[in-house]
Order: structure tokens, then sequence, then C-alpha cells
């Protein structure tokens, strides 16, 4: 399968490497909001993913936008019984999932509260964020997003904020 990606965007854990480990936590909410949304949609379409990862999805950082491009392999309908599951997502699956076998949108939402960790490393963050990506998901996309959006983004860093992040794409990648 070839998949044509938008010149500016940027392997999410090419992004995290360049940084040094971790990202300003202003960029992981609006990383994290791109995956929500995405969530939102997959949760609407009775889909899951199953590999949301740091190596899966990208972004544009000027653009704050994300793509899901890797991984679609391990996609199914919700309710279905998964072909297989990256080792990555078996760790941060619901154990009745497992138990169970069958794909579950809770998944994809325990894999975006992953991906924020991963992202903040080691980087002080407010706590309101903090406590939203440590607990479980309560399997509700749309609930997940609205409680994301209405509180925790308001209580960490003000309304209206657009954080730039000045990378592009050339900074990470040379061409041939």
């Amino acid at each position: 399968m070839v998949v044509r990606k938008a010149p500016d965007l940027v392997r999410l854990q090419d992004l995290l490497d360049h940084l040094g480990g971790r990202l300003d936590p202003r960029h992981v909410a609006w990383v994290v909001s791109t995956l929500l949304n995405l969530a939102c949609y997959l949760g609407w379409a009775e889909l899951t993913h199953n590999a949301l990862s740091l190596d899966t999805y990208f972004v544009s950082p000027p653009g704050h936008r994300g793509a899901l491009l890797g991984g679609w392999w391990y996609a199914k309908p919700a309710g279905a019984r998964p072909d297989a599951l990256p080792a990555p997502t078996a760790l941060c699956c619901p154990p009745d999932i497992l138990r169970e076998k069958r794909a579950d949108g809770r998944t994809d939402l325990e894999l975006v509260r992953a991906i924020g960790r991963a992202l903040l490393g080691d980087a002080a963050a407010p706590p309101l964020l903090l406590e939203w990506l440590r607990p479980p998901t309560a399997g509700d996309p749309v609930a997940d997003y609205r409680r994301w959006s209405e509180t925790v983004l308001p209580a960490s860093f003000g309304t209206g904020r657009i954080a730039q992040l000045d990378i592009a794409a050339s900074d990470l990648y040379q061409e041939k």
C-alpha cells in the first residue's frame, strides 16, 4: 500500500526525537486534541484502529493537524475479533478487551492517553493535564473530548491560545 503524505507532515516519533524526548505541554495539547477528534470519528463510524502510536501518527507542526498514516491493517469494526494487536497496544488495552478478544474503542482512547504521556516525557505539565492523561478512559470518545476541551485545556492553558511550533519537515528530514 502506498500512502501519499502531505509534505509538511512528520512522524510523531521523529518530532519527539528531534525535540530531545519531550514536547512542551502546549504542543502535547494540540496533538492530543487532533487524536481525540480522530477517536470521535472512529467511534461514530463504529471502527477501531488499535495501533495509534508515535510511529503511525503524523503531524504538521505549523498547521496543528494530524494524519493517521499507518497501522490500518489492525483496524476492525467495533465488536469484531482482531486478527492481531501490536505489542504496545496490548500493554495499553483494557484487560477485558484482551480477555474477550473483541475490538473496542476504549483501546484507541487508551492509546491517545499513552501518546500524550510519551510526548510529555519528563516535562513539567499543568496538574489537570497530567490528571487527565493518567487514569483509564470511561470509554466514550465524545465525553473524553468534551472534558478535554471544556475543562482540561482551559484550566491548563487558558482560552484561545495557539502555541506555534516552528519546525518544518525539512528540519527533520533531508531530501535525497
